[in-house]
């Protein structure tokens, strides 16, 4: 995803649809020893390269993930699980639970993933939390270890935001990273993070993927 290699058979994807994910970004030159290299951190080294004709192409954000996305549901296995929550003032899933990844389950996907529209703020500790729960760790007990979900994988575009009305305000990402560590201090759950067109000020999402064994890809 985004050129990231994920190794799991579980996969939460929160894919962030506020309204700058409308924006449309160009992409500076289709040559690869042109391209500037990704930011990546993570165990295991940096990720493949994308394959070029089908990644990084000028068009809006929205566009560029709903295509990444749909490539990474394809290649999954039938028997893997996956599920999506898209996200903006409010968080939405697109299942309840999990899923197997049947060929009609990724074809109800596609169709959902489609019809996602950007609009609205950045609600991130909302769709984390709800990632959490959906993986059974919000009220996670010790003598229950099994978990519906092993790896989430966040794209987002922007500074995460609180749920103020009629104005969403920026939201201290030390106070989403500590309800994570909470939710995930058994680090049950790796988190990558997809970082698009993102100021290089907003350290929040490399914090994130750090504190949670995962990859953190600048795009």
């Amino acid at each position: 995803f985004y050129g990231v290699e994920i190794k799991s058979d579980r996969v939460l994807f929160i894919i962030d649809v506020s309204g700058s994910m409308k924006i449309e970004i160009k992409a500076k030159n289709d040559e690869p020893k042109k391209k500037k290299d990704p930011v990546v951190t993570g165990p295991g080294g940096p990720p493949p390269p994308p394959d070029l004709d089908d990644f990084m192409k000028s068009g809006k954000k929205i566009d560029i993930a709903k295509h990444e996305l749909k490539k990474a549901i394809e290649r999954m296995p039938k028997e893997f699980t996956f599920n999506i929550i898209q996200f903006n003032q409010g968080a939405k899933p697109w299942q309840e639970k999990m899923v197997k990844a049947s060929k009609k389950n990724k074809e109800a996907a596609y169709t959902w993933i489609r019809s996602l529209k950007p609009h609205g703020s950045t609600f991130t500790d909302g769709a984390l939390r709800m990632g959490f729960n959906m993986a059974g760790l919000i009220n996670y007990d010790d003598k229950y270890p099994n978990i519906a979900l092993d790896t989430i994988v966040l794209l987002s575009d922007g500074a995460p935001t609180d749920t103020s009305f009629p104005v969403a305000k920026l939201m201290d990402p030390e106070i989403i990273l500590g309800h994570v560590r909470e939710w995930n201090k058994h680090k049950k759950v790796i988190i990558h993070c997809i970082a698009v067109n993102m100021p290089d000020s907003n350290v929040f999402m490399k914090k994130l993927a750090e504190e949670h064994g995962g990859t953190f890809v600048d795009r």
